[in-house]
C-alpha cells in the first residue's frame, strides 16, 4: 500500500479520491486479511491486491476492483463506507473488510476469465457476494469457488 508519491500509482486510482493518510489499525488490519487470503488467491490464479484507500466511491459502492488489472488486481476501498455499511448492518468490522476483499477478488478472477471490458451487471454483483459469503462462512475455496465457475460457464455458453 503506497500513497505517498502518486506518480506510483496504478492509473486508474486517480480516478479517485486517495486517502494518502489511512488510519494505521486499517492498513494493518486489511494487509492482514490478504496475508490469510493466500489460498483462495492462489486458487483464483490472482496475485496479492495492490490496495489503496479512497474517499468518496461513487453509487453505494464499498469498493472497487479497477478492471483490467487482474492477475495482479488493484482495489480500491471506501473505509469510512465500510465501516458505516458493517454498523447499518449489524456486522462486525473485520468482517466487512473480509467479505469486501473476497467480493472484488470474484470480481478480479471474472475478469481475468474473460479479459473484457463489459460492466459488472447485477447477476455479477450476486455471483460474486454468494462467492464471498461462502467462503467467509466455509474457508473451503474449491467449494465457494464453484459459483464463480458456474456463471462463468453460463456467460462462456451465451
Amino acid at each position: 500500500m503506497k500513497y505517498s508519491d502518486p506518480s506510483t500509482w496504478h492509473e486508474g486510482v486517480s480516478d479517485y479520491e486517495v486517502a494518502m493518510r489511512p488510519r494505521p489499525q486499517l492498513v494493518q488490519l486489511v494487509s492482514s486479511l490478504i496475508e490469510n487470503h493466500d489460498s483462495v488467491l492462489g486458487h483464483l490464479n490472482l496475485k496479492t491486491p495492490e490496495v489503496y484507500f479512497v474517499r468518496n466511491l461513487p453509487e453505494d459502492h464499498v469498493a472497487r476492483y479497477i478492471d483490467g488489472t487482474a492477475p495482479k488486481l488493484v482495489l480500491v476501498l471506501d473505509a469510512a463506507r465500510i465501516a458505516r455499511t458493517a454498523k447499518k448492518y449489524g456486522v462486525n468490522l473485520v468482517t466487512a473488510f473480509e467479505i469486501t476483499l473476497l467480493h472484488e477478488y470474484g470480481h478480479a478472477w471474472l475478469d481475468a476469465k474473460f479479459a473484457s471490458d463489459r460492466p459488472a451487471d447485477e447477476e455479477e454483483e450476486e455471483v460474486v457476494e454468494l462467492f464471498a459469503q461462502a467462503y467467509w462462512r466455509t474457508a473451503d475455496v474449491e467449494g465457494s469457488s464453484r459459483v464463480l465457475e458456474q456463471y462463468a460457464e453460463r456467460l462462456e455458453d451465451i
